[in-house]
């Protein structure tokens, strides 16, 4: 593919989830975070962003989390 989506380390916390093309997005997070008494820190955001995705498109990410 010419472009290859942005993939993006959030960072941990509710405010670090804030995006323009979803601007309630920090409040679905920390409603998701509170209705579960989950504690923000022990969450990291990532975000994969495309400004014109292709149709019928799967975007498919392999994350590794093994202590280096």
């Amino acid at each position: 593919m010419p472009n290859s989506p942005r993939l993006a380390v959030l960072g941990s916390g509710r405010r670090a989830a804030a995006c323009e093309a979803y601007p309630r997005q920090t409040e679905l997070v920390g409603h998701v975070l509170d209705s579960q008494n989950w504690r923000d820190d022990d969450f990291v955001g990532f975000r994969c962003e495309q400004s014109f995705p292709l149709w019928r498109i799967g975007y498919c990410m392999q994350f590794d989390f093994a202590p280096r």
